[in-house]
């Protein structure tokens, strides 16, 4: 996997709440990575924190389990519809943990993280979807760790005018 070089990350947490049922649970607004009149946030990258690499949120708030992020998918809302569906979130784990002792030594490191074609993302609409309800009687959290790029505004639909250029003149393959 080729990694991407990213300028600016956010560490976004996604708050399982306390005995929740629900089976779809939206992300609150993150300002950090909202567009707007004077910015256009392009996300690059996501990777995913577990309990077992990372024990605890940056609000001391205590992460989900490998075992339970196996019940959990991504959907991400962008060009106004649900283009990114379902994404198991153990395939955007940084690290694998193996069954066994629980020591350090069960840790498979992989540095890598899900790579995207410069999204702009509207948080409000996307969510994670859990298979079954969480095995959870605290409140615990999914660390989220997002690549992004802060551009001009209209920077992306300048991208895509690029591109579509490129393609006329043979220059370019692209299937999207």
């Amino acid at each position: 996997m080729i990694n991407r070089s990213i300028k600016r990350f956010e560490n976004v947490e996604f708050i399982i709440p306390l005995n929740n049922t629900a089976l779809r649970i939206n992300f609150q607004d993150i300002p950090q990575l909202r567009s707007d009149t004077g910015k256009e946030i392009l996300i690059r990258t996501i990777r995913v924190y577990s309990k077992e690499e990372c024990p605890a949120s940056f609000n001391q708030n205590p992460l989900v389990t490998q075992a339970d992020l196996a019940k959990c998918f991504l959907t991400l809302y962008v060009d106004s519809e649900e283009s990114i569906f379902r994404i198991p979130l153990l395939s955007m784990l940084a690290t694998s943990w193996s069954a066994g002792s629980g020591q350090a030594t069960n840790l498979a490191w992989s540095n890598g993280e899900m790579q995207f074609l410069n999204l702009s993302v509207d948080w409000t609409k996307s969510y994670v979807t859990l298979s079954s309800v969480l095995t959870v009687t605290t409140l615990q959290s999914i660390l989220f760790g997002v690549g992004y790029l802060r551009c001009a505004p209209g920077t992306l639909a300048k991208m895509a005018l690029q591109e579509q250029n490129a393609a006329a003149n043979g220059l370019l393959n692209y299937n999207g």
